[in-house]
């Protein structure tokens, strides 16, 4: 494949979009950005893993994972999937990541997800501050 020189890029949205996109192809092949779109909502796994050393980690995981495919129908391995769950849900799920991970395991989300008021209310660490959230995550 040859390739495109710079010029041959059009923006769209803020975007650099190469010309092989530019067509029908593009209604077709849609380009993801894994920082913008994929990488904030595995966040909390994330700080899930780092709390524990890693075979603690994948024994626990497996046991929330377990818990999740028995509770719930649909995927909700992305953050924003479970902030939309019914209060009742959310709360269920939350207690169970504190019973496996720790109580304020999820305070670093609580800059970025300020607005969920369950999610501040299950893991907030009073103790700590925006600046530690933000080097945490």
């Amino acid at each position: 494949m040859k390739h495109s020189k710079l010029q041959q890029h059009s923006y769209q949205d803020k975007e650099l979009i190469p010309p092989f996109l530019q067509g029908d192809i593009g209604k077709i092949i849609k380009l993801h950005s894994w920082s913008k779109d994929r990488m904030p909502e595995y966040l909390w796994i994330g700080l899930l893993r780092k709390s524990v050393d890693r075979n603690t980690f994948f024994e626990k995981m497996w046991h929330l994972k377990e818990y999740i495919l028995n509770k719930y129908t649909e995927y909700i391995g992305k953050f924003s999937t479970i902030l939309k769950l019914p209060d009742k849900d959310k709360e269920e799920l939350f207690d169970k990541i504190k019973y496996f991970f720790g109580d304020n395991i999820l305070d670093p989300l609580i800059v970025v997800s300020h607005f969920d008021s369950q999610l501040r209310n299950a893991f907030y660490n009073k103790n700590n501050t925006n600046g530690n959230r933000i080097k945490e995550i």
